[in-house]
């Protein structure tokens, strides 16, 4: 007896393992034929977001109209979905809400969270979907979509753990509602905008797919209001709400359910990228100086999917303005916190002039993955920032300290000049002239010559330096300097005009330079053109 009890024990525990071994197996090949495939078509994202596939669960919502005018879509409904279901890896979720004049959100016969018993359940359960004896009286008579929109949004928030979410909507959209006088009637903008409010709050971040099969209807009907979903219900965020147009509903529904299940895995990577397709704000704090050269701190974050930043361009928003980009220092970079020359403002006519506007700079996020995201229909984020600006900015050919610089050498130069002319004008002889004759006794007393730049000395001379016997002249006269050197200093040259002039015992020049700036002082022998009648003149210059 213990040896059969023994026996089945072991029997049980073989048997429960190779159903757990089988359903994971299953399980495992359907995630790994997803992968399969995503690995063919996308592998560089794939091997990046590999974990997140396999563990991501989604979840499936399928709101179908079960009203009176659905039951011709029935059984190809039915079949289609089925095979879906069965394709669905373990731990996604499915919810069908059913829904006619009320939506049913909470029935557990068309919900669970997938494994091998909830699949048989659903396949089960699903062919009385059209006509199941639980549903309340009156439920197939009108279709009110309204109420289709609220379930979806309650059973989304429910389950806020699944951030994948693919919204299926099936029905003729032609908006039915029990009460209302007429019964059939668009949605007015107070609704669209409570159904707005509801599905963006429940999707709040969350991927979530929104496909409406647009089945072969008259669109003038009064209550037709697809077009309403569309635009007015179904937030932008992911790819809004996907109509799928079934002009022959008895091939393309099974089609198209086909095409959903060979997706599944597809979906997934897109939910997992949206997600991450984003980017934290960008901050940007500029320093200009007078001149337009701008300085910037930059600092951002990178992310799994943009770990690479590079700056594009920088660019103002007005006209009259112009900034010339830096593009040496527009490198690709993980650095989260920048400083960069990013270039010059400039404006089109040279002056001071007051910018008040926005420094605009585009951002690029370059990734190894721009083909594969292009293919998946992926949008890259572009997280340009900007900083207004407030300031007078100086535009010349140099800088503005430099103009300065010129100006004030300039002013310099004009002062030189001006004072250099002053100068001129006020250079007069000071000196003091002492006569001797030939037995070098000094004939009367040292002259001192001033308030003059023109002086004659010996015969004929003025300011008390003539002499009554002499036979020869020479002069002193003042040489302006030119203003426009105004380094050179004005001097006085002696030159003469009668007679000989010796130096010591040679013969001098006929004319010489004296400087009272530097005290000089001459000591001429001047005589007539004989050698007669010689007298010994000596200069002293004085400063003034």
């Amino acid at each position: 007896m213990k040896k059969s009890i023994f026996t089945a024990i072991v029997l049980a525990i073989i048997l429960a393992s190779n159903i757990f071994c089988t359903a994971q197996a299953d399980n495992n090949s359907v995630a790994t034929g997803g992968l399969d495939y995503l690995e063919k078509t996308f592998p560089k994202l794939t091997n990046l977001y590999r974990e997140e596939l396999i563990k991501y669960p989604a979840h499936y919502i399928f709101a179908i109209d079960v009203s009176g005018t659905m039951n011709q879509y029935e059984e190809m409904v039915v079949n289609s979905i089925i095979p879906f279901f069965n394709a669905l890896p373990n731990g996604d979720c499915v919810d069908v809400i059913p829904f006619g004049t009320e939506a049913l959100s909470s029935m557990a016969n068309y919900s669970g969270v997938i494994d091998s018993q909830v699949k048989t359940a659903l396949n089960q359960n699903i062919k009385r979907l059209y006509n199941d004896p639980s549903y309340p009286d009156g439920f197939k008579g009108y279709t009110d979509i309204q109420k289709a929109i609220e379930a979806i949004a309650k059973i989304i928030q429910a389950t806020r753990e699944y951030k994948v979410n693919v919204i299926v909507i099936l029905t003729d959209f032609r908006n039915d509602v029990k009460g209302d006088k007429p019964s059939e009637h668009k949605f007015s903008e107070s609704q669209l905008k409570k159904m707005n409010e509801i599905i963006g709050a429940a999707t709040n971040d969350t991927y979530t797919r929104a496909i409406a099969l647009e089945l072969p209807v008259d669109q003038s009907k009064p209550g037709y209001c697809l077009k309403q979903l569309k635009s007015d219900v179904f937030p932008t965020r992911g790819s809004g709400l996907e109509i799928v147009s079934m002009n022959n509903p008895g091939q393309m529904i099974g089609q198209w359910f086909d095409r959903l299940k060979r997706e599944i895995m597809v979906t997934k990577l897109r939910a997992v990228i949206d997600l991450e397709n984003r980017t934290e704000p960008i901050t940007l704090k500029t320093d200009i100086d007078i001149d337009g050269n701008t300085k910037a701190e930059i600092h951002w974050t990178p992310s799994k999917l943009y770990p690479t930043m590079r700056i594009d361009s920088t660019y103002l928003a007005k006209n009259g303005f112009l900034f010339i980009n830096n593009k040496e220092n527009f490198q690709d970079t993980q650095e989260t916190d920048l400083k960069l020359d990013l270039g010059k403002v400039e404006n089109n006519s040279y002056g001071f002039h007051h910018l008040k506007d926005s420094l605009n700079l585009g951002i690029l996020l370059p990734t190894p993955y721009d083909d594969e995201l292009a293919s998946l229909g992926v949008k890259k984020p572009l997280p340009n920032t900007k900083e207004g600006i407030d300031k007078f900015l100086f535009t010349f050919f140099f800088p503005l300290w430099v103009c300065c610089l010129i100006l004030a050498l300039i002013l310099a130069y004009i002062i030189w000049v001006l004072s250099a002319v002053r100068r001129n004008a006020k250079y007069d002889i000071n000196a003091d002239v002492s006569i001797y004759d030939a037995e070098d006794e000094k004939i009367g007393n040292t002259k001192k010559p001033s308030g003059t730049y023109h002086l004659k000395v010996g015969k004929g001379g003025s300011n008390a330096c003539g002499i009554s016997d002499a036979e020869w002249q020479f002069e002193i006269n003042r040489v302006k300097s030119n203003p426009f050197t105004p380094w050179a200093k004005p001097h006085f040259e002696w030159h003469k005009t009668q007679g000989t002039v010796y130096s010591g015992k040679r013969k001098a020049d006929a004319s010489g330079i004296l400087d009272k700036n530097s005290n000089s002082s001459v000591r001429l022998t001047c005589c007539d053109n004989e050698g007669e009648k010689s007298h010994t003149i000596k200069i002293k210059m004085k400063e003034d």
